[in-house]
């Protein structure tokens, strides 16, 4: 199902053509200073045949397997460190950032990143994946807790081309 710039899009329009994954970091991620670094989602809390998980580096990738409108988010939490910037930012098979967070690091409370890409409409054999960056002066690793949704990412299929 093809869409075209300016048409309206009613509830029947999604059938059930959707589809959504989430991933978590199954541990805290060690981030060196001053470095973009790809994050390991190493835990499969929803999968889907539309989306597949890859490793890239210290990191995964994720591989769209049909086109259409996907909507992405991350939560990544650096702990409290009081120098130098955090940030995050998911980046698609173009090089494109889609939706980026950045703050300075804090001694007193953690600094917890929150990153959504919006609704794009990626191809087939399109990929994402989340980097981080921090620039404390040496590594910081990541939290990883799965009850408070530290570490995970949310790949949610809206509308899908048939």
């Amino acid at each position: 199902m093809a869409f075209t710039a300016g048409q309206k899009v009613k509830a029947a329009n999604f059938g059930q053509q959707s589809s959504s994954a989430q991933y978590q970091s199954s541990a805290g991620q060690v981030i060196s200073n001053t470095t973009d670094t790809p994050i390991a989602f190493g835990t499969a809390n929803v999968t889907t045949d539309l989306v597949t998980r890859a490793t890239s580096g210290v990191g995964h990738k994720f591989t769209l397997n049909k086109s259409g409108l996907w909507a992405v988010t991350t939560t990544v939490r650096f702990p409290a460190t009081a120098t130098g910037e955090r940030s995050c930012h998911i980046e698609d098979s173009l090089g494109l950032w889609h939706g980026s967070h950045s703050q300075a690091g804090s001694s007193g409370a953690p600094s917890t990143l929150n990153v959504t890409t919006g609704v794009k409409y990626l191809t087939a054999d399109d990929w994402i994946q989340v980097e981080v960056y921090q620039s404390s002066g040496g590594n910081i690793t990541t939290d990883s807790n799965a009850l408070l949704a530290f570490g995970r990412l949310d790949i949610v299929g809206i509308l899908l081309d048939d």
